[in-house]
């Protein structure tokens, strides 16, 4: 949960990857799809999201065991089960995200009036409000570190 919440956004694009897998199943080299398979497996880990990181695990095992095979029907069947895995996961989230990641789009940008939020700014400057609160506030509308775009890997 606190893994979701921290990275909300790189949490939503995980979810839209792994329903695009059936996609990249067709449009993308075998080599490709194992390589996001496993990239893919390992940002389930970072969120904790076992079932779908076994998942993840297993194709990709499969995957280096028939990577000479042209038939890629025969990977469906996997991809498939970790659609339902994810999709089973993200059914309980709503309550907590406000809505369900796999069903939703998320999107990455709100649109807030700067002169709103130079207000807002200078309100928690001058209210007596805790240091920590405004920090927060600086840290998350006015800037975004790039270690924290990195976090996941």
């Amino acid at each position: 949960v606190l893994a979701v919440l921290r990275d909300r956004d790189n949490y939503y694009d995980f979810v839209k990857q792994v329903k695009n897998l059936s996609y990249d199943l067709e449009s993308l080299s075998i080599k490709e799809f194992y390589r996001k398979v496993h990239t893919l497996k390992g940002t389930a880990g970072y969120f904790h999201i076992r079932d779908v990181a076994y998942y993840l695990h297993e194709l990709e095992d499969f995957i280096d065991e028939n990577m000479e095979n042209t038939d890629r029907s025969i990977f469906s069947e996997k991809v498939d089960t970790i659609k339902q895995s994810l999709q089973f996961t993200t059914k309980n989230q709503t309550s907590w995200l406000g809505s369900n990641p796999y069903y939703s789009n998320f999107s990455k940008s709100v649109n807030i009036d700067i002169e709103k939020l130079e207000k807002f700014s200078l309100m928690l400057k001058t209210e007596d409000v805790s240091f920590d609160l405004y920090n927060v506030f600086i840290q998350h509308l006015f800037s975004v570190p790039l270690q924290e775009k990195f976090n996941q890997y």
